[in-house]
């Protein structure tokens, strides 16, 4: 999971990345622990921004 997260500088990179991240089958929770957040924002940033 740590390139997808690697180079991002601001947070709108950081959104796509999660939602790069899940497209690519790993789960909210899986990328939620790797972010140190909580499941729910990572699913709040894949519903803003898809």
């Amino acid at each position: 999971m740590k390139e997808y997260f690697t180079d991002c500088k601001t947070k709108d990179e950081r959104n796509k990345a999660i939602v790069l991240s899940v497209g690519d089958g790993y789960t909210h929770q899986e990328v939620a622990q790797y972010l140190d957040t909580s499941k729910s924002n990572v699913t709040k940033v894949i519903k803003v921004v898809q």
